[in-house]
């Protein structure tokens, strides 16, 4: 028995050692998956591919694991300069 065909815009997530986090894989196109933060996936899923279009995700409480859907706005990469410009840095290990 095969597996069903995916859908397009079906995501299916995946854990990636090198980065020690969750990513996405979503499908745009037959036959071709983009691989992307969880939190991107997130977003374009709730405002749509052209919200995200030339933007990053920026996460308002600065916590870069909080994907809930009101901690994510897609802004210009200028924009996530700027709103990263005023917030304290993380400390290194």
């Amino acid at each position: 028995m095969s597996k069903p065909r995916a859908e397009l815009g079906e995501r299916r997530e995946y854990f990636d050692y090198s980065k020690g986090r969750f990513r996405s894989r979503v499908k745009v196109a037959e036959g071709y998956w983009m691989r992307m933060n969880c939190a991107r996936a997130d977003v374009a899923a709730a405002e749509g591919w052209e919200a995200i279009e030339g933007k990053v995700v920026h996460h308002v409480d600065g916590n870069r694991y909080n994907d809930e859907a009101d901690n994510l706005v897609a802004v210009t990469p200028d924009e996530h300069r700027r709103l990263h410009a005023g917030m304290p840095r993380r400390r290194s290990k």
